[in-house]
């Protein structure tokens, strides 16, 4: 038994990191190219649609019999709301002018 909660923490925390890592990039990249936001974003959603009682069969053919359907389901159940919440604060931030320069300040 303590090896299959072993098993089964090591795939959530390892599709946790993956998740959120991959929320921080996409909401990187969303800020860094303001005409992917909303590409990205509508994307972000239509995956987080999906059932993952109906994606877990999927993944288990791709990936095989190994923990990468385990992990990726992980991460697939936290990237949106790290993804959501980083999108709002970053694009909730006011751009500074860096040392008083005025010119360097942009608006949305």
């Amino acid at each position: 038994m303590s090896r299959a909660i072993w098993v089964t923490g090591q795939a959530a925390a390892l599709g946790f990191v993956y998740g959120n890592l991959a929320a921080i990039g996409l909401a990187t990249l969303a800020l860094v190219i303001p005409r992917c936001e909303r590409l990205l974003s509508l994307l972000a959603l239509l995956i987080f649609c999906l059932p993952l009682v109906a994606t877990g069969p999927i993944l288990r053919v791709l990936f095989g019999t190994g923990q990468g359907p385990q992990i990726t389901l992980a991460a697939l159940a936290v990237y949106y709301t790290t993804f959501l919440v980083l999108m709002v604060g970053l694009l909730s931030l006011a751009p500074v002018a860096p040392l008083g320069d005025t010119s360097a300040l942009q608006t949305r």
